[in-house]
């Protein structure tokens, strides 16, 4: 996380921090039988207002590597008088995604693409949530793409 931090240009001071909050964590199991002795967090992302804006820059840089040499034919097109003409390739918020595709195999490749890609990083993804609704211009489900494992 932070080397994808240190890509996307967050000052070094605030790398700095963001490493120390995730060195040497440490937390217990609170349950009406009693306390768990102390274990070391190895992985994850730490709960709390920070959280939210890591995972985002974290699974942003997944979507990126994901869409990588599939520029031609992407999704919708958003025109915007201020910024101009942009590709919008995926909808995200929390952990779920929409993916949006104009062509059905370039869809299928992305799909199967997010079954390994997120890995690298140490996300997964959840085949069995997974699902699709394919439509028309007309707004008709016409074919439903599925992963390896969903």
């Amino acid at each position: 996380m932070i080397k994808i931090l240190k890509s996307y240009g967050i000052p070094l001071k605030l790398l700095s921090a963001i490493k120390r909050l995730y060195e040497n964590t440490r937390a217990k199991v609170i349950s009406p039988d009693g306390e768990t002795q102390l274990f070391e967090i190895k992985e994850g992302v730490l709960q709390g207002s920070l959280a939210p804006y890591l995972f985002g820059i974290v699974l942003d840089y997944v979507m990126r590597k994901t869409y990588a040499g599939m520029e031609n034919g992407l999704a919708s097109r958003y025109i915007d008088k201020e910024v101009g003409a942009m590709i919008v390739t995926d909808l995200d918020f929390a952990n779920d995604l929409a993916l949006l595709n104009e062509e059905m195999d370039q869809a299928q490749k992305v799909l199967n693409r997010l079954e390994t890609d997120p890995e690298r990083v140490g996300l997964c993804c959840n085949a069995k949530r997974q699902f699709s609704k394919p439509t028309t211009k007309k707004g008709q489900s016409t074919y439903r793409q599925r992963t390896e494992n969903g």
